[in-house]
């Protein structure tokens, strides 16, 4: 990695760290910067319909089991980011930071994990999410095919008014955790995976592996 490379990666990550949505790194511009504002703007599309009522909630606790179907988590991402604002756990900005957490652990859970594409075969995650991954073809096929069509996604959610903690389980064969970049070292977003790792790292407080590679725990305190 050049000095230039190295130097802009850095002050990618001090700008998310003080408050920034999303990063495309220069050499993807072309490629990603539409995908990437979708997704943000995606996001912060939070329902408000029942934000008094949630504003009741003093803890809850629930778990999801979900299918290989991407199409459940635009609405569970809504879901979670209904009960923060409820729970006044962050303001808007840090939802949408927490949201997009939340959304790329899904989808490395999903494709990652479960149905084993590699990143070669993906497009962005955004891209995914629109127009399906990029050999579409080979996800509808692992979807029917075992053991892939057998595998499920496990969130388990634990909320109060202090902090949240959201952990994502996939039946995938796991990775190298000892292989992960340190936090904020600019070496993430050159590593593969690495663009939705430092999202993760930046937006939440904490972000830990179980040692086989296949659940991340990430935690957001509440804002000061």
């Amino acid at each position: 990695m050049s000095a230039a490379t190295a130097a802009a990666d850095a002050i990618a990550i001090e700008a998310l760290e003080d408050g920034a949505a999303g990063y495309v790194p220069k050499s993807q511009v072309s490629l990603r910067l539409v995908d990437e504002i979708a997704q943000v703007l995606h996001v912060s599309r939070v329902n408000r319909s029942y934000e008094r009522l949630l504003g009741c909630l003093t803890r809850n606790e629930f778990s999801f089991q979900l299918s290989n179907d991407v199409e459940l988590i635009d609405p569970l991402v809504d879901l979670l980011l209904q009960m923060m604002a409820g729970m006044r756990l962050c303001d808007s900005t840090g939802r949408v930071r927490v949201g997009l957490a939340i959304e790329h652990a899904l989808l490395n859970a999903l494709y990652r994990g479960n149905l084993e594409i590699s990143l070669a075969e993906m497009l962005t995650t955004r891209e995914m999410m629109v127009q399906g991954p990029p050999s579409a073809g080979l996800a509808e096929q692992r979807s029917s095919q075992s053991p892939y069509c057998d595998r499920r996604i496990d969130l388990d959610v634990k909320m109060s008014p202090v902090e949240a903690i959201f952990s994502v389980r996939d039946e995938g064969p796991g990775f190298d955790v000892s292989k992960l970049p340190g936090q904020g070292d600019p070496e993430t977003l050159e590593s593969e995976g690495g663009h939705g790792l430092l999202l993760m790292q930046t937006f939440m407080d904490e972000v830990k592996f179980n040692a086989q590679g296949n659940e991340v725990t990430m935690l957001k305190r509440r804002d000061k």
